[in-house]
């Protein structure tokens, strides 16, 4: 079976199936879907959960890094850390259900996209979370004393 997405210029990557909280599951359906469908790495997209490090990603098999789990490792520094590595290797880093100003905070200027059902659904959310990213952009941060 081929999918349309591999094929559509406009699709830059695609979310394999995962286990929410479980690294060693998802890296295991990570495998089986790639070899069922015969996924191009550039179009791959593997879910880091709970358990996950820089070592167990599949970094030659993915063009994206897509920051899951639950909200405890979503707020880790080892998820910080991914993404840090993700971009250190030119890959897409995305961050799924950032709903909340703190989550968004939180990942500014560490992803290239997000996403969350509550701002997806929710005019309200999406225009304060529009209104965070306004002032997150006029603030340029030039020396570490300037936060303390």
């Amino acid at each position: 079976m081929q999918t349309v997405a591999l094929d559509d210029d406009d699709c830059e990557w695609i979310v394999i199936p995962d286990k929410v909280g479980d690294h060693d599951e998802t890296l295991r359906l990570f495998d089986e879907w790639m070899k069922e469908f015969d996924i191009p790495a550039h179009k791959a997209a593997f879910v880091a959960q709970n358990g996950c490090s820089q070592s167990l990603v599949p970094w030659e098999d993915i063009g994206c890094l897509f920051i899951g789990g639950t909200d405890e490792f979503k707020d880790s520094v080892g998820a910080l850390n991914l993404a840090i590595e993700a971009t250190n290797r030119g890959k897409w880093v995305h961050v799924g259900r950032v709903n909340t100003s703190v989550r968004l905070l939180h990942w500014f200027h560490l992803c290239d996209s997000i996403d969350g059902s509550g701002i997806s659904k929710y005019s309200h959310m999406l225009e304060r979370m529009i209104g965070d990213l306004d002032d997150l952009e006029k603030y340029q941060q030039t020396r570490l004393e300037e936060w303390a």
